[in-house]
């Protein structure tokens, strides 16, 4: 069967501050990376619906076209879509869904039938109508929505009949980016999706900011959820080999490293001439589904900080790293788009982690 691909990249982005579609992503504009993925699925043709007519929409490898209803939200895009398309199905998507992956697209192309009007992915019961298969005689039924004044997305799925096929495992995959921290997240998904093993970084601008006591705290909060968590400590200024014990007497007699086995786990000490590389040391770590590193300089990303009145002069961490601060202050010093997180309830930090992989 030929598919048709139609990706809206309408929208007033008011949320976001600036056109989605053109937000980087993978040194590629969201539109561009969109259409890049697409490229090697095989669509018959490929769509862009937008509001905006300039030289950066012309440019894309595609057929570019904009609302025959303007302003009357995704509906009238997925309506514009569908008129202009020559294929029977098109899956149609919004442009801010950088972590999608197209190999959804033949699992929901399976269950195609003659009597439905669409095959739509559910997360956890809901609809996800942007990341979704179309009939294209919904043009029709769409074109009467409009005429009548209805623009809500959900009542479209009233009309006609519709299968909903449950998603949840590929949950990461719909995840969409309408402000400037959920593109942080997005970034924070993608990054540590690429990773054996899941971090995030603890840090604070000096010692006695509690960093130590925080995460002893978050640690029993994390394992409710259950989860099996390491934690590697950057920065420590006394940690030698130089302590009396068996350990100790194989240092004196010459040992760079010493490895202690017991039958309820290991440990591994080695000396070093320099400092180690955080990753190099990350990269021993297995057995577990989180690692934290707790450092006193800028963290691997996605970082969160700690924020304490009295202690904290300045944040240290780069915007473009800084997922949220924990922090004690009324007025915290990160930007209003920063999440902020109680530094006196753990269980609100450790739940936020959980989406940060």
């Amino acid at each position: 069967m030929e598919l048709g691909l139609i990706v809206l990249a309408g929208g007033r982005s008011s949320r976001m501050g600036q056109d989605k579609a053109r937000i980087k992503w993978n040194g590629k504009t969201f539109i561009e990376e969109t259409l890049r993925k697409a490229e090697a699925y095989g669509f018959k043709e490929k769509i862009v619906v937008t509001n905006t007519d300039d030289e950066f929409y012309r440019q894309l490898p595609a057929v570019v076209i904009q609302d025959i209803y303007p302003h009357q939200g995704p509906l009238s895009g997925i309506h514009a879509g569908l008129q202009k398309s020559s294929c029977t199905w098109n899956f149609i998507m919004s442009c801010d869904m950088p972590l999608f992956d197209f190999f959804l697209v033949d699992q929901l192309q399976e269950k195609i039938a003659d009597h439905y009007f669409a095959v739509v992915p559910s997360l956890d019961g809901r609809y996800q109508q942007l990341a979704a298969l179309y009939r294209k005689e919904y043009e029709m039924v769409i074109e009467s929505m409009l005429a009548a004044g209805q623009q809500r997305l959900r009542d479209l799925f009233l009309e006609r009949p519709v299968l909903k096929v449950e998603m949840d495992p590929w949950q990461n995959l719909f995840f969409n980016v309408n402000t400037p921290a959920e593109f942080l997240l997005a970034r924070a998904k993608a990054v540590n999706a690429a990773r054996k093993i899941p971090l995030v970084s603890i840090t604070s601008s000096q010692s006695g900011t509690g960093k130590t006591q925080f995460i002893c705290q978050l640690l029993p909060e994390l394992k409710q959820l259950g989860l099996r968590v390491a934690v590697v400590k950057s920065d420590s200024p006394g940690f030698s080999l130089a302590h009396e014990g068996e350990p100790w007497e194989f240092s004196q007699a010459g040992a760079d490293g010493v490895a202690v086995i017991s039958p309820a786990g290991y440990a591994i000490m080695q000396n070093t001439p320099t400092k180690e590389n955080v990753l190099a040391v990350v990269e021993k770590i297995s057995g577990v589904d989180l690692i934290i590193i707790e450092t006193c300089s800028h963290g691997l990303f996605p970082v969160l900080e700690i924020e304490r009145e009295g202690y904290t002069r300045e944040l240290i961490t780069d915007k473009a790293d800084l997922v949220a601060v924990i922090t004690d202050r009324e007025l915290s010093q990160a930007a209003a788009s920063v999440k902020k997180l109680p530094l006196g309830e753990p269980k609100k930090t450790a739940e936020f982690m959980q989406k940060l992989w």
